[in-house]
């Protein structure tokens, strides 16, 4: 009788693995390599002890640096058992004996039972090394419950047009005397003038800021299609036909355009498994596409 996990196992990856229990193998090394991508996971690896000179079957193993961990996985839902303390005192066992690993797995496609889960909180105080239990399962909608399954970002753009944008000087009192001057003089003709409102001077036609420094920096507030604002310049002086006038302020009324996008970020694939570690800290929905893509970087 195939289990859940042979049967998932073969929806996801084409074919079935032909001893019991190595579909279960298989993904518990490839949802270790999706939790650590950094790191080398193999499947059905083989060590030999250091003191008995036995040679181990290692389901899972995963090396990280000069860090070796060593994983036992057992499916266990065709009998509809948990994974109970004899498991894990065989798993304890192999871990004396391997000096190599410095911790240890349990992958349970069930549970475990009380005195199990006992065992693997007292196995660094037992053993010198640590064992941490995993639940790797096949996912349930009830699973999803509560998580962001789906981000949806929705951005406003507004584009300034600044080839339509208008500008109004506003003179002071001195400007608008000498301006006043200027076309009582005949160098300036009385009506209204297109100037290029770019650059702002001082009394020594220095350069001292310009349009784009000051748009770039503060911009004031939308009303309808365009942004409408103005500047402060008093002590500033606008040239027009090569001659300074002294500035008060300047208007402007800038057209935009806008535009709405919208970005929908969620998971690549159809959720298939549920790990979850005993503490909690690790507890992670995994898609059939992360499976497909991560099983071949496990050996």
């Amino acid at each position: 009788m195939s289990s859940p996990i042979d049967i998932l196992f073969e929806q996801i990856f084409g074919y079935k693995p032909k001893k019991d229990g190595e579909a279960y193998e298989k993904i518990s090394a490839v949802a270790m390599k999706l939790l650590n991508k950094d790191s080398n996971v193999t499947h059905d690896e083989k060590l030999r002890g250091s003191f008995s000179n036995t040679l181990y079957q290692i389901d899972v193993l995963l090396e990280q640096q000069s860090k070796k961990e060593m994983g036992e996985a057992k499916d266990y839902t065709v009998k509809g058992a948990k994974v109970g303390r004899g498991d894990l005192q065989k798993l304890g066992g192999a871990l004396i004996d391997l000096n190599e690993v410095s911790s240890g797995m349990f992958f349970s496609a069930t549970d475990y039972t009380g005195p199990a889960i006992k065992y693997a909180e007292a196995s660094s105080k037992m053993i010198g090394k640590d064992i941490q239990l995993y639940n790797l399962r096949p996912s349930t909608k009830l699973d999803e419950q509560g998580r962001i399954m789906k981000i949806i970002i929705s951005m406003h753009i507004f584009l300034p047009e600044y080839e339509k944008a208008t500008y109004a000087p506003i003179f002071s009192n001195n400007g608008n005397s000498e301006i006043k001057r200027l076309i009582k003089e005949g160098q300036l003709i009385e009506g209204q003038h297109r100037i290029c409102v770019d650059n702002f001077y001082d009394q020594k036609e220095n350069v001292v800021t310009s349009v784009s420094e000051l748009t770039s920096n503060n911009f004031g507030g939308g009303f309808g299609h365009s942004a409408q604002g103005s500047f402060y310049l008093k002590g500033k002086y606008l040239k027009i036909s090569g001659h300074l006038i002294e500035l008060l302020g300047l208007t402007y009324d800038i057209p935009f355009s806008q535009t709405v996008e919208t970005i929908e970020i969620d998971a690549q694939g159809e959720h298939k498994l549920l790990i979850r570690n005993q503490t909690g800290a690790i507890d992670k929905l995994i898609t059939d596409k992360e499976l497909r893509e991560i099983t071949k970087d496990v050996k």
